[in-house]
């Protein structure tokens, strides 16, 4: 029955500031905020859109290039620039932008190449899976070491 009357004292002993929203409360908690979550996806499509049209420019230019590897190269290139020149960290957007860039260079190269039926029968499936899967880690890589260049120069 103490711990109630007690609870009460101080109730009429502090303002409500219920009514003012402004104000801030006095108590222990008073800077405190509870953090909400904001809804919806944690990606821009505008980073997205950047992110991939590096990535396609990179499958394009690695087309034209004759050294083995060379879109990989290039999609490395085009996301360290990306981590470099951006403000904010886009780890999800250059990894998506990555999968989508090495999967369509891979469709690309398969149609354009006439070798639409023996990749669909052989193991090409397979290497495709591995292609894109290379393509969004060469460009998660490459957007961490930009962003790390980044932390470098600012810091």
């Amino acid at each position: 029955m103490d711990r109630t009357v007690e609870v009460e004292r101080e109730r009429e002993r502090e303002p409500d500031t219920r009514e003012g929203e402004d104000e801030p409360s006095a108590g222990r908690l008073a800077g405190l905020r509870p953090s909400v979550p904001r809804p919806g996806l944690p990606l821009s499509f505008r980073a997205l859109a950047v992110a991939l049209a590096l990535g396609v420019a990179a499958m394009v230019g690695g087309t034209f290039a004759p050294v083995p590897g060379a879109r990989f190269g290039l999609l490395f290139a085009g996301t360290f620039l990306y981590g470099v020149t951006s403000a904010a960290s886009r780890y999800v957007e250059c990894a998506l932008a990555g999968l989508l860039a090495a999967g369509l260079g891979f469709v690309l190269s398969v149609v354009l190449g006439g070798a639409l039926l023996p990749v669909l029968t052989g193991y090409g499936v397979e290497l495709a899976g591995v292609g894109v899967t290379t393509g969004g880690l060469v460009a998660l890589v490459g957007h961490y070491f930009g962003r790390d260049l980044r932390a470098g120069w600012t810091s």
